[in-house]
């Protein structure tokens, strides 16, 4: 029994192993080149455009470039110049620029359009997305990492046109070259994360890339936070495990703690499992996929920021996180993550990721991500009628050698004047589109 177990386990550690190697070489080294037309509706701030829009990408290694090439016209054909007048403007027509994948060494960069800025574990900034009112509202973020072996950093900006929220982490491995088991890559961290204008005004739609700071009163958020990890196990391609532990205090508020494990099963089963102690006047992963929806409200004409309800939160409470599922490096993957707490303090917070590249299939590509706060109950979780959850999806087709059919579809957030009030409310867009590729 133990024989045939044993060839099961070895042979799909083979399998693996040349699959990734192959589409990696495939995929991941081979230059690609994609271009995409659009024409459609489109409505920003409010007023309907008829848009053409182009999206070319480039990627190569670990390179890849991104554009976002976009002419809006109005009712009377009148072209919208405000998407070409200004250096913020033609620089935002970079849809993102990067270099590596986060994690990898020595150095990572992204700029651009940013969908899941996280500092550290995530549990301070956690998929943060600079970009959720798109195209009402374009940011242009930095992330930059560099890893030394022994001292490394993380950084993080969300938009480079107006300084809001920063990201920074310090890490050091003081045992590393050492080569004593275990040890080795034992790791101290320490983060800050703030938002220095919780209350950021929406540029005006005659200057859409005119950031500025709000005029109204609010305090700026700061955590801190500090971090430990120390890899226990490291068996790849069969098994992998970390330790790790997690410190925040949300300046004036509350402290928070997180301790789990991560790591992957045979390469291709990534988990992590956290269990978290909280206190009053605390929520982990402050900084989510979802901040910029729930960054402030207005109610009664007041407005009440993340932060200011944090005061809600009157008793100490325990919470967790369980994240699974596969993953095939670029090629493909599908990952769901879990959290909530053990009593009523919060309710479930759910994010899906898909994605199968189309040099898998040969005929066509998909990628999803389904964001969703606040189940309170079952059929929360496909109720997609509310500012609780955002869905990006796209769908490429395979026509020819060339060509293919893409439709993309984006649900997000945008606010809406009614009299005197505002009120943040969904948006959808979709949009269809040829694309050239070779």
């Amino acid at each position: 029994m133990l024989r045939v177990v044993y060839l099961v386990l070895l042979t799909l550690i083979l399998l693996n192993s040349s699959f990734a190697q192959e589409q990696q070489t495939s995929i991941a080294d081979n230059p690609r080149l994609g271009f995409g037309l659009s024409f459609g509706t489109v409505i920003i701030n409010g007023v309907t455009y008829f848009q053409i829009s182009g999206q070319p990408e480039f990627s190569f290694g670990k390179i890849g470039v991104g554009l976002d090439i976009n002419l809006e016209f109005d009712g009377k054909w009148n072209l919208r110049t405000t998407e070409w007048n200004s250096w913020q403007a033609i620089l935002s027509k970079i849809k993102y620029l990067r270099w590596a994948t986060k994690g990898d060494k020595p150095v990572y960069f992204k700029v651009g359009q940013i969908d899941d800025g996280t500092v550290g574990s995530g549990f301070i900034m956690n998929n943060y997305n600079n970009n959720l009112n798109y195209p009402n509202i374009k940011k242009f973020g930095i992330a930059l990492d560099v890893d030394l072996d022994y001292v490394g950093v993380e950084t993080f900006v969300d938009n480079i046109f107006d300084f809001d929220i920063i990201g920074l982490r310090l890490f050091y491995r003081p045992l590393f070259g050492s080569q004593i088991p275990i040890i080795d890559n034992f790791e101290l961290g320490s983060s800050l994360v703030m938002d220095l204008d919780p209350l950021n005004p929406i540029p005006p739609s005659e200057r859409p890339y005119q950031f500025s700071d709000s005029e109204y009163s609010t305090n700026k958020i700061f955590i801190v936070g500090a971090d430990i990890s120390l890899p226990l196990i490291n068996l790849k391609p069969i098994f992998d495990l970390e330790w790790y532990f997690d410190f925040a205090y949300i300046l004036t508020k509350g402290t928070g703690e997180a301790t789990g494990l991560k790591g992957s099963i045979l390469s291709f089963i990534p988990y992590k499992l956290e269990v978290r102690f909280l206190q009053p006047k605390f929520l982990p992963s402050f900084f989510g996929s979802l901040y910029e929806s729930e960054r402030y409200t207005l109610v009664n004409n007041t407005f009440l920021t993340k932060y200011d309800l944090l005061d809600n939160i009157t008793t100490s409470y325990f919470g967790w996180l369980f994240t699974s599922g596969v993953s095939f490096e670029k090629v493909a993957s599908f990952l769901l993550t879990i959290e909530d707490s053990f009593d009523a303090t919060t309710y479930p917070q759910m994010r899906l990721t898909i994605h199968i590249d189309r040099e898998l299939t040969k005929i066509a590509g998909f990628d999803f991500v389904y964001d969703r706060k606040n189940i309170k109950e079952f059929r929360d979780i496909y109720t997609t009628e509310s500012t609780d959850a955002i869905i990006l999806a796209k769908l490429s087709y395979k026509v020819s050698d060339f060509v293919s059919i893409v439709v993309s579809y984006r649900r997000s957030f945008d606010w809406f004047e009614e009299g005197v009030q505002r009120f943040l409310k969904p948006f959808e867009s979709t949009s269809v589109s040829t694309e050239i590729s070779f």
